[in-house]
């Protein structure tokens, strides 16, 4: 996004702190689906519109702040985000969130996904609100909250994924099972061949998938589009080795359109990354397998790209409903996944308690 002539506009991270400065910033790689940075200032409520969102994101980034946490040093964001060219500074119109029904899940589909990941279909085991289907030492889980997020592990080449939103019906981790440690990678193609049965299965094409290699196995994922709008967060992974699906996470539930919300400029949005601390962790996405972390960086990450789309969010405290809230989503030079930042105006979020 170079200009002739013109020279990149960095942005250090500044030393003098607002009332209050709320950020989530998760650099989303592919073991952090959803990113997001959000700032905001000590305003009165708007009247009248929408009613009022409060997101969990706002409520961990104000802990995180008084907490004083920082980016860690390497990691992407460290050295502060600059810019080619200036961004446009014209709001778009309202946007809406899009929030999920409460639904269960039909076995039809629970079955038709267990296929997909080589499970025998059989009538699926329930408790403490969670669905599993057991095929010897593989395991599909869906959990019975909004959205219906699912993970599926196999234990021989568990990769120790997050626990399901809710808790597990068995109270056990993948952790305590062994991890290979000599695993043949497959190739970009082959795991993306491997990956679509299941893609499709929940409604997705494996078509334009991303694909990472590390330590022995691909992950491969796709970001749902929403209305025409590219997501982040809302991710479907499915992690496999060259002798087939390792895990997999995801989403089974369909988003409905919600309210619309007031949002900011492209060039406020771009503010807002620059002037937020950055926090070590991420807004709780659905599960994602374990990476490395990134290279040293010494210069400002690049943007290259401002695009307006949607990023998975949390409201309340309860951790039982997911949405999808507009967002602006930075992509960064040399990353295959954006940087978001919430995009809905400040006068719409209740902003954090002080406490804690």
């Amino acid at each position: 996004m170079s200009s002739e002539g013109q020279q990149p506009a960095r942005h250090g991270r500044p030393r003098g702190r607002r009332r209050w400065l709320l950020a989530i910033v998760a650099v989303a790689m592919a073991v952090v689906a959803g990113a997001v940075a959000f700032f905001a200032r000590d305003r009165g409520a708007g009247t009248g519109g929408p009613a009022l969102l409060q997101l969990r994101s706002v409520q961990a980034a104000a802990d995180d702040a008084r907490a004083d946490l920082a980016i860690a040093p390497g990691a992407p964001g460290a050295a502060g985000y600059e810019t080619s060219r200036p961004l446009s500074a014209d709001p778009p119109a309202p946007q809406p969130v899009w929030r999920f029904a409460r639904q269960r899940v039909p076995d039809a589909d629970l079955a038709r996904l267990a296929r997909a990941l080589g499970l025998a279909a059989d009538e699926p085991a329930e408790r403490d609100n969670v669905r599993w289907i057991t095929d010897g030492g593989r395991k599909l889980e869906v959990a019975g909250i909004r959205g219906a997020p699912w993970r599926f592990v196999e234990a021989a080449h568990a990769l120790c994924p997050p626990p399901l939103p809710g808790g597990s019906p068995d109270g056990v981790t993948s952790c305590a099972m062994p991890v290979p440690t000599e695993r043949r990678a497959p190739t970009a193609q082959h795991a993306r061949a491997l990956a679509a049965p299941v893609l499709r299965a929940v409604g997705l094409s494996p078509d334009g998938a991303r694909v990472q290699i590390n330590a022995g196995n691909a992950q491969v994922t796709v970001d749902p589009v929403i209305a025409g709008l590219p997501t982040s967060g809302w991710s479907t992974t499915v992690t496999v080795s060259a002798a087939g699906i390792v895990q997999a996470t995801g989403w089974l539930g369909s988003p409905e359109q919600g309210a619309a919300y007031p949002v900011v400029s492209a060039q406020e949005a771009f503010e807002r990354l620059r002037e937020a601390p950055v926090p070590l962790g991420a807004a709780e996405p659905a599960w994602a397998p374990d990476q490395p972390a990134g290279d040293s960086a010494a210069q400002p990450a690049r943007i290259t790209t401002a695009k307006l789309g949607l990023v998975l969010d949390w409201e309340g405290s309860s951790g039982q409903n997911p949405l999808l809230v507009p967002a602006w989503l930075f992509e960064v030079e040399g990353q295959q996944t954006p940087v978001a930042v919430i995009a809905i105006d400040q006068d719409y979020l209740i902003p954090p308690s002080r406490g804690g």
